[in-house]
């Protein structure tokens, strides 16, 4: 898989730091802002990263923790998404976002195209698998409780907690971070109605 990052400005040796993260890096620039795809290799925090790199160094740049993409994925969604993101970049404070933020936001005329591209891309592969979906709301009706929702799915602890990494490497949604959960759990109940 391969993570896109968008970054609002790019500073020398960005790409280096960058490559701490992953195992391959390809910065290139498209309407004026720069895109990383990388090459997923390591679980890192980028958020830590971002407010760490800010505060040392005194860079101040925002960026966004995007989708993860694949061979299956068409070109034009791609460049649609990173519009959306540059948007969202341009009227957002927060240094660092990521897939959740969007669909979180309260910036409803680009929500709707980011949840449209994001429930093509990601979502609605992953619900083909009845299962997923019975997890994920049962997960939230145990208020995010991992062993309730095993006890209550007759799964393994390990399996499921298993499950939620399959999801997480497929799309980047992270379902043991509460934003994350949230979106993916509205993105079931949008797509339900």
């Amino acid at each position: 898989k391969v993570k896109i990052l968008v970054i609002d400005s790019l500073y020398s040796d960005f790409k280096e730091l960058l490559l701490s993260f992953f195992a391959e890096v390809e910065l290139i620039k498209i309407d004026n802002i720069y895109v990383a795809f990388c090459l997923e290799s390591h679980n890192n925090e980028l958020s830590n990263f971002i407010g760490t790199l800010s505060d040392d160094l005194g860079i101040t740049f925002k960026l966004h923790d995007g989708m993860s993409i694949n061979n299956k994925i068409e070109g034009n969604v791609v460049r649609n998404y990173l519009g959306i993101v540059k948007q969202f970049l341009n009227t957002n404070e927060e240094l660092y976002t990521d897939v959740a933020s969007i669909v979180l936001s309260g910036e409803s005329s680009l929500k709707k195209s980011y949840i449209s591209i994001i429930d093509q891309c990601l979502i609605e592969p992953i619900l083909k698998d009845s299962f997923v979906k019975d997890m994920i709301l049962t997960y939230f009706k145990n208020d995010l409780n991992v062993s309730k929702t095993s006890k209550d799915l007759y799964v393994n602890r390990n399996s499921l907690l298993n499950k939620f990494e399959q999801i997480y490497k497929e799309t980047g949604f992270n379902l043991q971070k509460f934003t994350h959960a949230c979106a993916i759990y509205l993105l079931i109940l949008y797509k339900g109605n």
